[in-house]
């Protein structure tokens, strides 16, 4: 994720801890993996359970990583997983990062959660909890999350949510299972209030399977749902690449924080760059998470990120337009200097959804 959504901060002064962070090469947020474990079984999750990072931590490790990381100076967490609220400690960690003044935040299917927890998330400072729906009604959200009932239990969750200050955030990807219902989705996004948060990139599964990937839409159904004028204009975009866009240097990294300001700590205690960028820094249960940050080799090798361009980028009239990820390139080619493959295939398909759109009004 990106500091940017992690609302409702204000953002000149995030931008400002943002350089202040990169300046002097600390951390400014982390997510902590607490489980990989969760009892749904989304049809294009991109966590494989058995992972070899995939055995937990305990308790005292995660809270020697919150210390380590207020004392460095980054000031939020994200708890996500799986499903975090099946990591046995959950809450006594969620203490911890009170005591510790973090602004927390939750990522959760949400099923689990009782009233009394929601009043304990309050109580215990959580500023915002991100949730999956997958749909609007409970037959498409229950066929994509595979748990019948599940629809009707995050309802429940999501309007007690609503009775709090916490700040609420609904997701969700477009799939061939949901996209046909993506403007009744809007609606009750928006009637409950929340932030609505969707995207048409899916990613492959930490294995690098991409099965996960196979379920976007293509540019057929890109049109239709482009047909659909507030979601084209609000969440999708509806800019297309210039005539001299070939002509211009590609964009690096899209600002990439990997590895920079951002880092992500599995349930083993493995160090990466970022959710979706498995290339070890370090295990924190070997060495302290200062000394990985200040001397882990790949990390150094992260460096560049941001300033070297991508091979295959340069002259590519989609660069402007393309969320390229250094981390589901790694994932997809063993490299992250080069474009990942699955991006440029679905960049391409949307800027082409868009012409025939275009094409069609005019």
């Amino acid at each position: 994720m990106e500091l940017s959504d992690a609302a409702p901060i204000n953002t000149a002064m995030l931008n400002e801890l943002k350089q202040r962070a990169d300046w002097r090469g600390v951390p400014l947020m982390a997510s902590f993996e607490l489980t990989w474990n969760c009892q749904w079984h989304c049809i294009h999750c991109y966590v494989v359970r058995d992972d070899p990072y995939s055995a937990e931590m305990p308790l005292e490790y995660w809270k020697q990583a919150a210390d380590e990381l207020a004392d460095m100076g980054a000031f939020l967490v994200v708890l996500t997983g799986g499903e975090p609220l099946l990591y046995p400690h959950f809450w006594e960690l969620l203490e911890h990062l009170h005591k510790r003044r973090f602004y927390t935040r939750l990522y959760t299917n949400g099923a689990l959660l009782t009233d009394d927890d929601v009043d304990r998330l309050v109580d215990l400072g959580v500023a915002t909890v991100d949730i999956s729906l997958h749909g609007p009604d409970a037959a498409t959200h229950d066929a994509i999350s595979t748990e019948p009932g599940s629809f009707d239990r995050v309802m429940k969750v999501i309007r007690k949510i609503k009775t709090t200050n916490i700040y609420l955030s609904l997701k969700t990807n477009l799939l061939m299972q949901n996209y046909e219902k993506v403007d009744e989705w809007r609606k009750l996004v928006e009637s409950l209030e929340a932030q609505a948060k969707l995207s048409l990139m899916l990613t492959p599964s930490n294995d690098g399977d991409m099965a996960p990937v196979s379920m976007g839409l293509g540019e057929k159904e890109m049109i239709q749902v482009l047909e659909n004028k507030v979601i084209r204009e609000i969440y999708l975009g509806d800019t297309l690449p210039d005539e001299k866009a070939a002509e211009k240097p590609p964009l690096l990294a899209l600002g990439c924080s990997a590895g920079s300001t951002t880092i992500n700590i599995a349930p083993n205690g493995e160090i990466f760059p970022c959710l979706q960028f498995q290339l070890s820094l370090g295990n924190i249960r070997n060495q302290s998470l200062e000394r990985i940050w200040g001397h882990s080799s790949n990390r150094y090798y992260l460096n560049g990120i941001r300033a070297i361009y991508a091979e295959g980028c340069q002259g590519c009239e989609l660069s402007g337009h393309c969320p390229r990820c250094p981390g589901i390139a790694y994932v997809e080619t063993g490299s992250c200097w080069v474009p990942p493959p699955s991006t440029c295939e679905k960049t391409e398909k949307l800027i082409n959804a868009r012409r025939r759109f275009h094409s069609k009004r005019s």
